[in-house]
């Protein structure tokens, strides 16, 4: 099972024209966040995924979910 995010489609579905316009508006860092998005964060602070629920107004559940790595 692999951990993934609809980080982005939820920035995208609250009005934000870009990732880093959101970053900009929310003073969070453009290069942790794009991390997290691309599943690249290998290790990542819980405050900054706080930050992102706070910002979007989300559940941390509303942004992740496991999803089965098995090929069909």
């Amino acid at each position: 099972m692999q951990l993934k995010n609809k980080i982005k489609i939820e920035i995208i579905k609250q009005g934000y024209k870009s990732v880093m316009s959101f970053c900009d508006q929310h003073d969070l860092s453009y290069q942790k966040v794009n991390r997290l998005i691309r599943c690249e964060a290998g290790n990542f602070h819980i405050q900054t995924i706080v930050e992102i629920c706070e910002a979007l107004n989300s559940d941390v559940g509303d942004l992740f979910y496991l999803e089965d790595g098995q090929a069909s």
